[in-house]
């Protein structure tokens, strides 16, 4: 009975959260709706899918956008591997510019994807939560005897280069010329990821710090957890305000 009642709040809890965001969500007129001709490829993070990128989708279709939601084995690969050989070939062609939305892990696929698969008309890119510096959690399981065996069978051989301390992946990855926008979360309870090692602030996941990038045209904090990030309607609005515009609406 306590099983089926765990079980029950864990699906149900999300349900109702996605059910609010929702609910705060505004689309435009499906009739006013103008057809942009624009890409967009959208990319999840590691141990997700295409299902956890599927408001994003929503909302950029209802702007006219002509969207690509793919999954991809994250677990299995490293990320030079999954770049080349899942997402590739999975690269919309249209008759406007090609732009990029990626979540968490997603974004360090952009960064290797672009080195060797630049779109002819490339368009803004936009990470949300992506570790472009690593990320301390990796370090703290790796460094653990008794929890790097674990965190090596969850999180394969991608899970390996989200670390901060002495990752040469990230170290030569290079960072794109085109516009970026990075958005960054923050979770409001602090004191939950300081045994981790995590700096404030944080996403829980991600520090706001290892977010940002030396070229980036816009950055913006939002008060959302880093599984949260592509649910919430609040990063939506801003993904389709920066594709608009350039820069975050602040």
């Amino acid at each position: 009975m306590k099983k089926i009642i765990f079980i029950t709040i864990l699906i149900f809890v999300p349900l109702v959260g996605v059910i609010i965001e929702e609910s705060k969500t505004t689309y435009p007129d499906p009739l006013l709706m103008t057809k942009k001709y624009d890409c967009a490829l959208l990319l999840h993070g590691i141990l997700m899918g295409s299902w956890h990128m599927r408001l994003i989708e929503r909302s950029l279709i209802a702007e006219g956008y002509d969207v690509t939601n793919i999954s991809y084995p994250s677990r299995n690969y490293f990320i030079e591997d999954l770049a080349e050989n899942f997402i590739a070939p999975e690269m919309p062609v249209c008759a406007g510019k090609t732009h990029i939305v990626a979540h968490s892990m997603g974004g360090l696929i952009t960064r290797q994807l672009l080195i060797d698969h630049t779109p002819e008309r490339m368009g803004k890119i936009i990470m949300i939560g992506t570790p472009n510096h690593g990320s301390e959690l990796p370090d703290y399981f790796l460094e653990h005897k008794y929890l790097s065996g674990f965190y090596k069978f969850l999180f394969g051989p991608a899970g390996e280069q989200l670390r901060v301390k002495d990752n040469s992946f990230l170290a030569r990855l290079p960072i794109p010329d085109e516009t970026i926008g990075v958005i960054a979360g923050r979770g409001s309870l602090d004191f939950i990821p300081n045994w981790l090692s995590l700096p404030q602030p944080n996403d829980y996941k991600v520090s706001v710090a290892s977010t940002k990038l030396d070229n980036m045209a816009d950055h913006i904090v939002l008060p959302v957890s880093h599984t949260w990030l592509p649910i919430n309607h609040l990063v939506r609005k801003q993904v389709v305000y920066f594709l608009e515009n350039g820069k975050f609406d602040k």
